[in-house]
């Protein structure tokens, strides 16, 4: 009977080992498995965190641009709009002749066009924000408009003296003369 419970014994002892080393075997295979999904979700949220990274960086440039932009346009509007208030505050002047405020009415008026027209480019912003907006090229006597431009700061900026000197007659070139 003692050799019966002894050879039960070593018969079940034996069958556990063998349970033992058979969880130990998959214990293995399920930290194998494991270790491989933990590399390949790391390795994923890499490639994902590289994604976010490009795609931050490419917010930012667009952040850049859309400041650049905003700059742009507060710049190029502040260009027909000093002459129209510096005008209008002249042409308010009690000892203004009639003859020099309709000039200078028709000053404002020329630079409330060049904004109107400046406030049509806001609405094709998109384009603009890219750089690829249109210009509206002719020919333009540089020497006049730069006359123009030079007697305007003479009338509006006191503090300075202002002289422009160019080729006698005209000198053409094809350009945006709002730009």
């Amino acid at each position: 009977d003692e050799l019966r419970v002894s050879v039960r014994r070593g018969l079940e002892h034996r069958r556990l080992e063998g349970e033992l080393e058979a969880a130990r075997d998959e214990m293995r295979a399920l930290d194998a498995r494991m270790r491989r999904e933990i590399d390949d979700a790391t390795a994923d949220l890499r490639d994902r965190v590289a994604e976010l990274d490009t795609a931050n960086q490419r917010l930012q440039d667009k952040q850049a641009q859309q400041d650049t932009f905003v700059a742009m346009v507060a710049h190029e509007l502040r260009g027909p709009l000093n002459p129209i208030i510096n005008y209008a505050q002249i042409a308010k002047r009690p000892t203004i002749s009639a003859e020099t405020r309709d000039h200078y009415m028709d000053v404002i008026v020329e630079h409330a066009f060049r904004l109107n027209r400046l406030v049509d480019d806001l609405q094709t912003a998109t384009r603009l924000s890219t750089g690829h907006f249109t210009l509206k090229r002719e020919p333009c006597d540089l020497a006049a408009a730069l006359g123009e431009l030079v007697e305007s700061f003479r009338a509006t900026v006191h503090d300075h003296r202002f002289s422009l000197e160019c080729p006698a007659g005209e000198v053409i070139a094809e350009v945006d003369r709002d730009r």
